[in-house]
């Protein structure tokens, strides 16, 4: 039908508390569906599963208009007119027996011609009279048959963000994406770092940033990748990728993408995004390249006993295991601003762990 805009169908059944069938399914369903502007009505259908003909529904009802509003409506029971009555197990679909726990004839999911009535929708459905199998008691019910509750939420957007690792011989820890609305900002240059950006640029520690980012109303979707990205040519890059691919999901309002990465061959080096622009239409990609920070809380001695010990392994230059923890002594109370690289004062070799210019390509797609 061209004026059916969307279709969407559950995969299970809606079964009442109590029977056999609630051990496995549930009583109530909550779906997704997406409409375009022209679609401002809604039309639900169910099979009464231990009936011949009988089914619930609501049609045609309007859905709400205005962001997080909610419309109840009931819907009764309805006979098809379209099959004989004769409450007989064997007329009736299969799944009736085992999940209401009465047993009898298997029954048939076909129509059987013999028993076709001509007739047409009638409301309310007669109901259950016992006069076969089925019981008044065991499957009869009380119209309204469905409750159906619509809430409008904003419409999701399904972005894919591709992370590439250009340096040499810096590994950056699993990328930390945000989606969020115009009100938030996981960093600024030439701010002091928040808690959770300094224990990712300090230790690898991205727990803060994510509590800090799941507990903000203004972010939408938060999404951690699951391992280090490594530069091609290291000894880590026999384990670890240089690109990943994460799936975040935005809307109208959380159009905006953040993210975050230590340069972990550094004391407190990350690169990341903030607050960048996601592609609007569906298709289109946007690709950036971005530099490091240095985040401005750690004095940076280039000290492999004062940086987390996955450098060495990764890179391949061993020396003092390093820890994850601040150490309160290096402290330096800066600001976020462009990283100086690596001077070679110690232990970090520029040759081995330096980089030149972009440190990250990140490519962002639309995709639904």
């Amino acid at each position: 039908d061209p004026k059916a805009l969307t279709v969407v169908a559950a995969d299970a059944p809606l079964v009442p508390a109590g029977t056999p069938g609630a051990a496995t399914f549930a009583d109530s369903v909550t779906l997704t569906v997406r409409t375009e502007r022209a679609a401002d009505l809604l039309s639900v259908a169910s099979m009464l599963v231990c009936t011949n003909d009988g089914f619930t529904g609501v049609d045609a009802v309007h859905l709400p208009h205005h962001l997080g509003d909610t419309v109840v409506y009931y819907g009764g029971s309805y006979d098809a007119g379209t099959e004989i009555n004769t409450e007989y197990f064997g007329d009736l679909v299969p799944p009736c027996q085992g999940l209401i726990g009465v047993t009898g004839d298997p029954g048939t999911g076909a129509s059987n011609p013999a028993l076709a009535e001509g007739g047409v929708v009638s409301t309310p459905h007669a109901g259950i009279q016992g006069i076969s199998d089925l019981l008044p008691a065991v499957h009869g019910w009380t119209d309204p048959a469905v409750r159906v509750t619509i809430t409008r939420v904003p419409n999701i957007r399904t972005y894919e963000v591709t992370i590439r690792n250009l340096t040499g011989g810096q590994p950056l820890t699993p990328p930390l994406l945000a989606t969020h609305d115009n009100q938030f900002d996981l960093f600024q240059v030439g701010h002091a770092a928040s808690e959770g950006i300094m224990q990712i640029a300090e230790n690898g520690n991205l727990a803060p940033a994510i509590a800090m980012l799941t507990n903000s109303e203004h972010v939408l979707d938060v999404v951690v990748g699951d391992v280090p990205l490594v530069p091609a040519g290291t000894p880590g890059a026999a384990t670890f990728p240089d690109t990943v691919t994460l799936t975040i999901e935005g809307t109208d309002q959380a159009k905006f993408l953040s993210y975050a990465s230590m340069l972990i061959c550094t004391n407190d080096g990350f690169t990341g995004l903030n607050s960048y622009r996601l592609p609007h239409n569906v298709g289109q990609s946007r690709t950036t390249y971005r530099y490091a920070y240095d985040a401005g809380t750690e004095i940076n001695t280039e000290y492999f006993g004062d940086i987390v010990p996955p450098c060495q392994g990764l890179i391949g230059v061993t020396g003092d295991p390093g820890t994850g923890a601040s150490n309160p002594a290096l402290a330096e109370g800066g600001q976020i601003h462009r990283h100086d690289g690596i001077q070679g004062i110690t232990d970090l070799l520029p040759e081995v762990h330096g980089w030149d210019g972009a440190v990250v390509e990140i490519t962002i797609t639309r995709v639904d």
